[in-house]
């Protein structure tokens, strides 16, 4: 099957209304193709090295033939040519805190990846409306892979092994499977595309990530460097960047799910601000109030407070409080401790006040430092007053 038009050599009709241009495999007899080794009543798969000046960008064909429909007539014969290679992927990893973990891929295309030119194959699967349509379809190459590779004819025979057990192979088990009845060439290519891509994703298996990890501290005595990867700074592993450009680069982003502070945005940096500012309002506040206010050693116990509450004056703003407090309004109302005269005239007590005050009484109603407070009796001194 030619990949070009302008390379074909000749046409095929492989069903009525259905011709595909071809090149002519020099080499390649149709004998040779029934001389394929294996039982002839099964699915048996022949590799076959393309000239790369005439199958651009494919790496390697396979003509797999089908079981006969009797045994004295000759097998069809499906011709594919396979194109394959290697481009950077995004894989995603994610772990849950219950265990559960969780994988994704997706193909990572160049800046000028452009949707509308991707000529999909025919009769295959339907034009994609979006970026994220093209992972699941086939099209053609060169729009993807970014690094085409070449398949050898002896490389490929080890993706086709016996199955330990079953004296079958590989290939025959997948087709007798007939994912899809109707079109055996359907399920041929999703056979094929599977077996390539298993045998590249084990090539080179034995491979392990290379450079030195970057520790922190002297000597690393500080043990490995996470702040300056996950902080974005560089790569966790140092290499030479001279020898690893041929390597493989795998680039990984991690993302830790916690509470933290960050100067790297704008709203962080303003929740900062607003954090030093409340912290010196309350510093200064603290020093205001240590500096110019004034305290008592007044009121230290709860029975204090009590007596100080039964020695005031009954006030309409607690209507309705005598058998229990039912409403939440009770709690919303501002308190004081004021100033009140004795009923004999002799005296002056404390008392709490709830609700608003007459600004103009406020002043002589004010508590005075260093002065003596508290209801007496006619005829008693010093009993019963205490100093605030």
């Amino acid at each position: 099957m030619a990949n070009s038009p302008d390379l074909a050599t000749g046409n095929l009709t492989y069903k009525p209304g259905y011709t595909a241009r071809t090149i002519r495999h020099p080499g390649l007899l149709y004998h040779h193709l029934l001389n394929t080794p294996g039982d002839a009543q099964e699915y048996r798969i022949r590799w076959i090295e393309l000239p790369g000046n005439l199958f651009n960008g494919s790496s390697i064909g396979a003509a797999i033939l089908l079981p006969p429909p009797q045994a004295t007539t000759e097998p069809n014969v499906l011709l594919c040519n396979i194109a394959a290679g290697w481009g950077s992927a995004y894989l995603a990893l994610e772990n849950s805190n219950f265990g559960y973990s969780s994988a994704n891929s997706k193909i990572r295309y160049g800046a000028d990846f452009d949707i509308a030119r991707v000529p999909m194959d025919i009769g295959y699967a339907p034009r994609a409306e979006s970026e994220a349509g093209v992972d699941s379809l086939v099209f053609k190459y060169p729009y993807y892979p970014q690094r085409p590779v070449n398949i050898s004819q002896s490389w490929a025979r080890y993706l086709n092994p016996m199955i330990e057990g079953s004296n079958t192979t590989v290939v025959n088990s997948l087709m007798q499977q007939q994912i899809f009845p109707e079109n055996p060439s359907t399920t041929a290519r999703g056979m094929l595309a599977s077996l390539i891509v298993n045998g590249l994703a084990r090539t080179g298996w034995e491979g392990f990530l290379q450079g030195e990890v970057r520790t922190a501290g002297a000597n690393g005595q500080g043990g490995l460097d996470g702040n300056y990867w996950l902080s974005g700074k560089g790569d966790v592993f140092k290499v030479d960047p001279e020898v690893s450009q041929e390597w493989v680069t795998l680039r990984v982003d991690s993302t830790l799910q916690g509470y933290a502070y960050n100067t790297l945005t704008t709203p962080p940096r303003i929740a900062i601000a607003i954090m030093t500012a409340y912290c010196l309002l309350v510093v200064g506040h603290t020093l205001y109030s240590g500096i110019t206010g004034i305290s008592s050693n007044a009121w230290d116990t709860i029975a204090e407070v009590t007596a100080l509450a039964i020695n005031s004056t009954p006030t309409a703003a607690l209507r309705n409080t005598c058998a229990g407090i039912s409403e939440m309004h009770i709690f919303k109302l501002p308190v004081r401790i004021l100033v009140s005269k004795d009923e004999e005239g002799e005296g002056e007590h404390l008392e709490l006040v709830f609700g608003k005050v007459d600004e103009e009484k406020m002043e002589e109603r004010t508590i005075k430092s260093n002065r003596a407070y508290g209801t007496l009796p006619r005829g008693v001194k010093g009993e019963g007053k205490k100093e605030v």
